[in-house]
């Protein structure tokens, strides 16, 4: 008996160590397929959008908090930014800061659910939300490396679901209450994911005084939010871009349903995006009703009708001006959670299967290729969507030396404005520039923080037209003017389109409209 005993503990103990060696497995093909994508992805390529981003994060370095969402307009904070200012502080550049934050922030809600499954034995559950983000499309792995707000609410989203685990504990209602309105502050489109965790615990909660009154701890978030908004009514110079279009609309709901895709960069088949997650929906909700497992029906029900709702949303549906945006303009942007609810509903429907220890191998093997084939192919992919972009888009490197370039002139020329105009035939360089210039140059360093960098119009920076205007020694890029224009001023044509004019009086407003050029929003 005892040496039965034995050997039981000793089984034990060798099935615990397998189970273990695989999980870690896991997290290093997860650490090393998002390492890939930052490599040959986030860390060279980038677009204007990303480029306001990086100037929130150089700003908030310096304890310079301008306006409280993305400059311009009244939604979507930088909290991205936020996070990236330790990585700067540490020496961490601008350009590899955002986006390893914007994958953390990604991978958040998959390595605590899986953390919190390790804690209670459920082993391959564990590995499968590890293995999630590895099974996804490389175009998700894109999607999720841009630094523009699409990812920042799943730095909460991890607060939603302590109740699922420590139901008895109290505090755990209470931190689903604060992380549900953490969420929806940070970003809207969390209500994807916050409103089917909520009806989950109301079946259970619903005649409990106490969980309504958790969520009082929200009403300061949301006069937080409401104040921030407020800062725009009260400074209109301030809006360049206001948000519109969050109300439901029956043609824009059937015209998704009819022409559109909204899923197409979520899923590995992403053609039919739409009916892949529905059927999905319908599987797990059909199996629950089966199992008897009402809460996880009624957690899949709000699930599936939350994103149907949203196929009606004006403001979600919207498509870029131009065909052709590719990832960085996707309708897919506010669906970055579905993957997260899908597997959460597996999970709740499937977590009392018994599952054999052998089971972990098929999916170590299924994940390993797929994780092979992504990494091989992503410089590839990368290169071809940078390509069949249109969106304002840049090679990190080339920013990089333009920005070098053009700070030798001002240093050599002692400017105090540089001034960037758009080209005539839509080219986005001199706007990208004029972007890049002060995260690229200016991060932990002082000495060019005289110089200031705006577009000529139309920039979100819109505080650096007031201080622009007191400057004298300007150095103006992407200008063709002709020297009769010119002859009034002490300038120098540096090469074509870059005009230097030193030791003029007017205000820098005042200048440009004697060029027939408006300064300013």
């Amino acid at each position: 008996m005892k040496n039965q005993s034995k050997n039981e503990i000793q089984k034990t103990k060798k099935q615990n160590t397998v189970l273990v060696l695989i999980v870690t497995f896991f997290c290093v093909l997860l650490l090393f397929d998002r390492y890939t994508t930052l490599y040959f992805f986030g860390f060279n390529f980038t677009d204007i959008d990303q480029l306001v981003m990086w100037n929130g994060a150089l700003n908030y370095s310096k304890g310079i908090f301008h306006e409280p969402f993305f400059y311009g307009q009244d939604y979507n904070y930088m909290l991205e930014s936020l996070a990236a200012v330790p990585l700067l502080k540490l020496g961490v550049p601008i350009y590899q800061a955002m986006p390893i934050v914007t994958s953390f922030f990604t991978c958040l809600p998959y390595l605590v659910f899986a953390g919190l499954l390790i804690v209670k034995k459920r082993m391959f559950w564990a590995c499968v939300f590890l293995s999630t983000l590895v099974l996804l499309p490389l175009d998700f792995n894109f999607l999720t490396t841009i630094s523009r707000g699409f990812v920042q609410g799943m730095l909460f989203v991890p607060m939603l679901f302590m109740p699922l685990f420590y139901h008895n504990k109290k505090i755990s209602l209470f931190t689903f209450s604060l992380g549900s309105g953490l969420c929806l502050v940070a970003n809207p489109s969390t209500i994807l994911i916050v409103f089917p965790f909520f009806v989950y615990y109301l079946w259970d909660n619903y005649k409990s005084i106490s969980f309504y009154l958790n969520f009082l701890i929200t009403i300061p978030l949301f006069i937080f939010d409401y104040f921030s908004k407020l800062f725009y009514k009260n400074n209109p110079n301030r809006l360049i871009h206001e948000i519109n279009g969050v109300e439901f609309n029956w043609d824009t709901f059937y015209a998704t349903l009819s022409n559109r895709n909204p899923f197409e960069y979520l899923f590995p088949i992403a053609k039919y995006g739409v009916i892949l997650f529905f059927g999905i929906i319908l599987f797990l909700g059909l199996t629950a009703y089966l199992k008897g497992k009402i809460r996880a029906l009624l957690f899949i029900l709000s699930f599936g009708m939350i994103v149907l709702v949203s196929l009606g949303i004006t403001k979600v549906q919207s498509p870029y001006p131009v065909e052709g945006a590719g990832i960085f303009f996707s309708v897919s942007r506010f669906y970055i959670l579905l993957p997260f609810g899908l597997m959460v509903s597996f999970y709740l429907v499937f977590k009392s299967q018994l599952i054999k220890n052998y089971f972990h191998f098929p999916l170590v093997t299924v994940v390993l290729i797929i994780a092979i084939v992504k990494m091989i192919n992503t410089s590839q992919h990368a290169a071809e969507t940078m390509k069949t972009s249109i969106f304002p888009t840049a090679n990190v490197e080339q920013l990089k030396s333009d920005s070098e370039k053009i700070k030798k002139w001002a240093v050599r020329l002692k400017a105090d404005l540089i001034v960037f105009k758009m080209s005539p035939s839509w080219s986005w360089t001199n706007c990208l520039n004029a972007y890049a210039f002060d995260p690229l140059l200016k991060v932990n360093n002082d000495k060019l923080s005289d110089i200031k960098v705006v577009n000529l119009n139309g920039d979100r920076r819109t505080w650096l037209y007031d201080e622009a205007n007191k400057s004298r020694r300007v150095l103006m890029i992407g200008f063709n003017l002709d020297s009769e224009t010119l002859r009034s001023y002490e300038y120098l044509s540096i090469e074509d389109e870059i005009i230097f004019i030193k030791n003029q009086d007017a205000p820098i407003s005042t200048l440009f409209k004697e060029f027939d050029l408006q300064f300013g929003k």
